[in-house]
């Protein structure tokens, strides 16, 4: 079974996610269950070979050299997918979760934070412990910017998760570290002279902290276990003299329900 077939099933059988591993057969995440496929247990070559087939070789490297990658890619007429390569017991291990190429229309819960997005020197959060889920919400806001106003977004990715045409904004997404190494980012976005900065990056508030001297709206994803780790982080890291931008925080939990907070529940 190749890559492509493996694709396939995550799609059509609707799961969260496609695991592989060397010692057992690719297993598909259905909610709270797990669906082994039936094909006999990867080896430690067939592992690799269905982590590197969508791997360039600038990715291969990269991987070897930290040996852990974010990365996403689409396939045509079937879906986008975010995906995580990395090394266990010295074989490969990775993840894969479907993206639609269409940005899903959002709940109505999302409807509440568009006020959080107003024009001016802000930050507003999303949070949860699951990566697509927090992008996801990353890209309704930068999609409901992209529709309603007129200004220029910069979204910094690891990696990029939904594509952005240009609406009424212009929309520049910048993917870690294919189009800039982390640590040219601060430099990138004080120099862009955007509206709005966008940091769906690991361990991305620091980068987004930085940025609310620039005077733009900021938003940050927070990859967390739970909603108490993210306010603690939002209140270390946040400093005091800039506390009062802080506008807001969404927690998704791992069943997708939604928490708002607002900036003084923040502080």
């Amino acid at each position: 079974m190749n890559l492509h077939q493996l694709l396939v099933a995550l799609v059509e059988k609707k799961a969260e996610s496609l695991h592989l591993t060397t010692g057992s057969p690719p297993q598909l995440k259905l909610g709270d269950d797990w669906g082994p496929l039936k094909t006999p247990p990867l080896t430690p070559n067939e592992t690799k070979e269905l982590l590197y087939c969508v791997l360039t070789d600038a990715q291969k490297d990269a991987f070897e050299h930290d040996g852990v990658l974010h990365f996403s890619f689409g396939v045509k007429e079937l879906s986008r997918f975010l995906a995580l390569g990395y090394g266990q017991r010295g074989a490969c291990a990775a993840t894969f979760w479907p993206i639609p190429f269409r940005l899903a229309e959002p709940p109505a819960w999302v409807a509440n934070t568009v006020s959080m997005l107003s024009p001016g020197s802000g930050l507003v959060l999303v949070a949860g412990p699951k990566r697509p889920a927090v992008s996801t919400v990353l890209a309704w806001w930068v999609d409901q910017l992209n529709r309603t106003r007129l200004g220029h977004v910069v979204s910094v990715e690891q990696p990029i998760t939904f594509l952005h045409p240009h609406k009424q904004c212009m929309v520049d997404q910048v993917e870690v570290p294919a189009d800039a190494r982390r640590e040219q980012v601060p430099a990138l976005t004080r120099a862009s002279g955007a509206d709005v900065l966008c940091f769906d990056v690991d361990d991305g508030l620091p980068l987004a902290v930085q940025a609310l001297h620039h005077g733009a709206l900021v938003c940050c994803g927070l990859r967390v276990p739970t909603l108490e780790a993210a306010t603690g982080l939002v209140k270390e890291l946040v400093p005091s003299h800039l506390s009062s931008l802080v506008r807001g925080l969404v927690f998704l939990d791992g069943a997708g329900e939604a928490t708002v907070l607002d900036g003084a529940a923040l502080r």
